[in-house]
């Protein structure tokens, strides 16, 4: 089955020095007919680094967050007739190299491809012992919540039929942040033809640069709330 154009999308904030690897990366990607990177108001030269390595540049006015930079980016592809969206970070803990591994499902009938860290073949480097529990404990979370058999809910490399958004309303203020990411994950384990695969995922060297952006307790609740809120019906 072909699927049509694929477009990549990197959200990014103050990433100079690491967009650039990535774009080039995505661009060296045969499977990749496009990438489109959305600067979240950086203060820094990621928007000028990502430009010069060959990508759109989508710049947002100020730091909205990452939901918010995703459904901009999400649009753009859509406009540029994108039929498959995939989602990647800017921080270069991905590797574009798999993606055809994340198509390959979707080949298939699938309509959405979660990559994995933790089913079997993924793989980790330098992985922080925090971030190993807790994103083992949140996919038990996630599982229970939507019935599909998740390893890695909080894994943002990911690919999926750009129609699919049709029928997800991301047009909504409370996903700005960390929350729109589960969001989708959760609507497209749900109401989809879902499968994971598995990917790898890298971490800066121990003693070097901090891994994350996210800020403690404010953040995870982020990620934690759509769960919980779609769970109990509070929200849909």
């Amino acid at each position: 089955m072909t699927i049509g154009p694929v477009i990549a999308v990197a959200p990014a904030f103050n990433e100079e020095r690491k967009i650039g690897e990535v774009v080039r990366k995505l661009k060296a990607c045969a499977a990749v007919d496009r990438t489109i990177v959305v600067d979240d108001g950086s203060t820094d030269g990621t928007a000028a680094e990502a430009e010069a390595a060959g990508a759109e540049v989508l710049r947002q006015p100020k730091n909205a967050g990452v939901g918010a930079a995703l459904r901009a980016g999400f649009k753009a592809a859509r406009a540029r007739g994108a039929a498959v969206i995939v989602v990647l970070g800017g921080d270069d803990q991905d590797n574009p190299d798999e993606i055809p591994r994340l198509l390959g499902p979707l080949k298939a009938g699938f309509d959405f491809v979660q990559g994995s860290r933790w089913t079997v073949g993924g793989k980790t480097e330098n992985i922080p012992l925090f971030r190993r529990v807790t994103t083992r404990l949140y996919s038990l979370l996630f599982r229970w919540c939507t019935g599909f058999p998740s390893t890695d809910g909080t894994n943002g490399f990911r690919a999926f039929r750009a129609n699919i958004l049709d029928r997800i309303d991301l047009e909504k203020p409370w996903l700005n942040a960390y929350e729109l990411e589960p969001f989708l994950f959760y609507h497209a384990a749900k109401f989809f033809k879902t499968a994971e695969v598995p990917v790898t995922k890298r971490y800066p060297a121990k003693g070097g640069e901090s891994y994350t952006k996210m800020v403690p307790f404010k953040s995870w609740w982020s990620i934690l709330r759509p769960l919980i809120l779609l769970k109990l019906g509070l929200k849909k």
